[in-house]
């Protein structure tokens, strides 16, 4: 749309007039803007405000920017945040769009000049912060560290990148922590000495202003923001922590909570050019230059739960059996629902065949799966321990690798049913009370299964067999008899054929299993499954079972019938 158009549009629309079109030196050239227009508000007459549109227009929203204002939700240049930047537009219809977004415009402002939004602040303290004109540029903090809710000391050690990079900061609770997460983060050794600095937070009842855009605090009004904002046993305990520091160093630093509705903000200050050995923040502390610093959150609890991680999985083990196209899988995304510590066994190599079906590429051929995954998970993400064991399940069990009833969850994903039946009778003659869900593909992509066992129910995985004599699936969707295995070459080359997205079916499957498992919405014996197009199967000149002409609703609905599958025969397992 033209500016011309935009203009006659712009006239016709009631709550502002058009004064005239802006040239592009009056505005900020970060922002995409086409065409701006100087505007008068009827409602806020005395405020400077400008439309602004970019190139897409009527297939995107105007913004709107206001001068000299510090209220919630208005940026440094202005710039008004109205909406969410995702909602839709109807491009048919471009004078509603005006409309309906200057009158959120206007709202934000109403609700910022009136104070109605003034907790607002609390949620956005980190951004004005960051945003200040006198914000350190030299060095972030890499916050990794629990927030807590009160006074506490926390180590940091400083690294010098190379310019252009900012140095860093690394926080964290302790100095083992300090030196996990310093190597886990950035690959670097933490100096053999660590120092520390204090967190301190503003009470939950207190609505707080950030420093001006343009602006910062001088050490005193930093003391009496504190004095202001903290209760009084608070800041009494803030000062008998800083009373017990003896030198102070060259640069001391100091992390504030500010309260939210999606909790604490973090925001940090580095003090320079100390006169004295009296912290700055004590009453009778000296005069001092002060800045802000840039934190960046790396705290497991936030990061983890904008991940969509479960609360409290940090707090659970899960033993992975099977790293093969499925287990690889499985160990990347059960990471990322959060839990604290996840062991993987597996005996096997990665070879050229396996590439692609398996998660691992070509820099880890010839490697043990269990390590390689291991390693990189390590690497890639800090805040859950991952072990390995490079050997069979059983022999893992006969030599005390592992201890089975440490676990919260088992998940076996070898998809061999000698060994899952092993496992299955293992834990029922030893009276192990431990939850396994087993995971498995069938053959030429006609579908996946996950089964959950729980040892308080009464049924087992050996419920699914017939022994007739070797152990055949009830729930398989190919008829019993069938064989799928193909070679590349010889005996050693035998694989069963399924792909890639296969084991992702399955894996997603069994993840979403899991995730009801751990979080209590499923408990119970259950074996689920999805169901694959028939078609190449057949085409292969094999047959499907009469599971498989079940619908999924049917499959659905009769996944807690374990027991009920043996036609009444006496499980020689749990009986």
């Amino acid at each position: 749309m033209k500016d011309s158009e935009l203009y006659e549009l712009l006239s016709s629309i009631e709550g502002f007039q058009v004064r005239r079109i802006m040239e592009k030196s009056e505005y900020s050239q970060k922002r995409d803007i086409h065409f701006a227009f100087s505007i008068t508000s009827n409602e806020f007459p005395d405020n400077k405000m400008f439309i602004a549109f970019d190139g897409a227009f009527p297939n995107s929203k105007p913004t709107y920017f206001v001068e000299d204002l510090f209220i919630p939700h208005v940026e440094p240049d202005g710039y008004i945040c109205y909406s969410d930047v995702n909602s839709m537009v109807n491009p048919e219809l471009p004078k509603e769009i005006i409309e309906e977004t200057f009158a959120k415009a206007s709202k934000t402002l109403r609700d910022g000049i009136s104070g109605t939004n003034k907790s607002d602040f609390n949620d956005e303290f980190a951004e004005y912060w960051h945003r200040n004109k006198y914000l350190e540029k030299e060095l972030f903090i890499q916050f990794c560290a629990e927030v807590p809710e009160d006074i506490i000391e926390l180590r940091y050690a400083r690294f010098n990148n190379r310019r252009p990079k900012p140095d860093n900061l690394v926080v964290a609770s302790t100095d083992e922590e300090l030196k996990k997460y310093a190597h886990r983060f950035f690959n670097r050794q933490v100096p053999d000495k660590s120092k520390s600095l204090f967190i301190a937070t503003i009470s939950e009842e207190y609505h707080v202003t950030p420093p001006k855009y343009d602006n910062f605090w001088s050490i005193l009004e930093l003391r009496e923001f504190l004095e202001t904002n903290m209760d009084e046993n608070s800041v009494k305990q803030l000062h008998q922590k800083l009373r017990l520091i003896k030198r102070l160093n060259s640069k001391e630093y100091f992390i504030l909570g500010i309260p939210s509705k999606n909790g604490k903000v973090l925001v940090a200050v580095e003090f320079s050019g100390l006169k004295s050995n009296i912290h700055p923040l004590l009453p009778d502390g000296g005069n001092c230059r002060i800045k802000p610093i840039l934190i960046v959150r790396s705290d497991k609890k936030l990061i983890s739960k904008r991940g969509g991680a479960e609360e409290d999985m940090d707090k659970k083990k899960i033993l992975l059996v099977g790293a093969g196209s499925v287990g690889s899988k499985l160990a990347y995304e059960v990471i990322k629902l959060g839990i604290g510590e996840l062991t993987i066994i597996d005996d096997d190599d990665l070879e050229e065949s396996n590439l692609y079906r398996h998660e691992l590429g070509v820099s880890s051929l010839n490697q043990n799966k269990a390590k390689a995954i291991a390693m990189i998970l390590t690497k890639e993400f800090p805040y859950t321990t991952v072990k390995h064991h490079c050997l069979k399940l059983e022999h893992c069990i006969s030599k005390a690798k592992i201890d089975l009833r440490s676990y919260d969850l088992i998940i076996s994903a070898t998809g061999d049913t000698n060994v899952n039946l092993f496992l299955n009778k293992y834990l029922k003659d030893n009276t192990l009370s431990v939850p396994v869900i087993y995971c498995w593909n069938e053959a030429l992509g006609i579908g996946g299964h996950a089964c959950l066992i729980s040892e308080t129910q009464g049924s087992c995985l050996q419920c699914l067999y017939i022994e007739n004599p070797t152990f055949q699936s009830r729930v398989s969707f190919s008829k019993p008899g069938q064989t799928f295995n193909k070679k590349l070459a010889g005996c050693s080359t035998s694989f069963v054929p399924f792909s890639s997205l296969d084991s992702m079916r399955t894996a997603v499957l069994t993840l979403g299993l899991i995730k009801d498992f751990l979080t209590g919405l499923e408990v119970n014996n259950q074996i689920i499954s999805w169901k694959g197009a028939s078609r190449y199967f057949v085409e292969s000149g094999f047959e499907t079972s009469g599971r498989y002409e079940l619908s999924d609703q049917s499959l659905f609905e009769k996944r807690f019938n374990l027991k009920n599958l043996n036609e009444d025969e006496k499980c020689k397992v749990c009986g």
